[in-house]
């Protein structure tokens, strides 16, 4: 992978851990279906500029339909309903290891023994988090913020058949299919009134933390992270997402003053051990291959 592909996962990774403690901020302001709904109404005013990918439009709205319309509409939920940004951050990463799975069974990509073993100790450090009732933790948060991680593995294996179509347009076009369903979900479940009142007295801060979700989070994130999907193999680029927890839970500590309880911490290490192990296992014994190989 070049290093500059590698410089550009990082800071996506990074501008991903703080949306999670920057979105439940934004939450004083505005109620959760609606910021998902301005958040990708917001891109979705760029399809004047970008016009539409050639490809099949139900990849497009299999995109709009998993990232836009169920996962970030349980994320915010899940984040409402006071399940911390911290632990989300390090939940929703469960999408690497889903991500991997979905690869091998829909793309017959290989998973070699690091990786096994690195989705066993993931998988065991979700079900640790799945006991936790203290902290910033609750178990009905836990349940959406891992069914958002399956849907994000489901938009990545859509992802990988855009090709070589710019990545932005392909998020632009969904955010466009994406938007409209959530201001119906928004009104169901959140009534007019709430959202006439919140857009009356939104102030600077939900302003900047929508500005953050839809161009910093959406546009300029998942255009690279699909460029880099359909670059490189999903067991390549997925792990990546070890640095999302690690902003997450120092955003949620600093920003939001959470804390995390033994288990929780427990459950985190765990997670973020099965992470290193998939990425970092993997590379290490491609490196020890070539080595044998060149000194035969």
């Amino acid at each position: 992978m070049a290093i500059v592909d590698i410089f550009i996962l990082i800071i996506v990774t990074v501008i991903w851990g703080l949306n999670f403690a920057i979105s439940k901020l934004g939450m004083d302001q505005l109620p959760p279906l609606m910021l998902s709904a301005l958040r990708f109404s917001v891109v979705a005013l760029t399809v004047i500029f970008i016009p539409r990918p050639k490809i099949d439009w139900r990849i497009i709205a299999g995109i709009a339909l998993f990232i836009g319309i169920i996962k970030f509409s349980l994320l915010f939920v899940a984040l409402d309903i006071g399940f911390g940004a911290g632990l989300s951050s390090v939940v929703v990463q469960g999408q690497v290891f889903f991500t991997i799975i979905l690869a091998f069974f829909f793309f017959s990509e290989r998973i070699d023994k690091f990786q096994a073993i690195g989705l066993l100790v993931g998988f065991t450090g979700l079900a640790i988090m799945g006991f936790d009732e203290g902290g910033s933790f609750n178990l009905t948060g836990f349940i959406l913020v891992v069914i958002s991680a399956i849907c994000w593995a489901s938009a990545n294996m859509l992802f990988r058949q855009t090709g070589n179509v710019p990545a932005v347009s392909v998020i632009v076009w969904a955010s466009l299919y994406a938007s409209l369903p959530i201001w119906f979900i928004s009104l169901y479940f959140e009534g007019p009134t709430r959202i006439v009142d919140a857009l009356a007295n939104i102030g600077f801060l939900g302003v900047s933390v929508v500005l953050y979700v839809s161009l910093l989070s959406t546009l300029f994130c998942y255009s690279f992270w699909g460029k880099m999907l359909s670059k490189y193999k999903a067991a390549d680029v997925t792990p990546f997402a070890l640095l999302i927890p690690v902003s997450g839970l120092l955003g949620g500590i600093i920003l939001l003053d959470e804390e995390i309880s033994l288990l929780a911490q427990i459950g985190i290490a765990t997670i973020i051990a099965g992470l290193t192990i998939t990425i970092i296992g993997g590379r290490i014994a491609k490196r020890r291959k070539i080595a044998l190989s060149n000194q035969v």
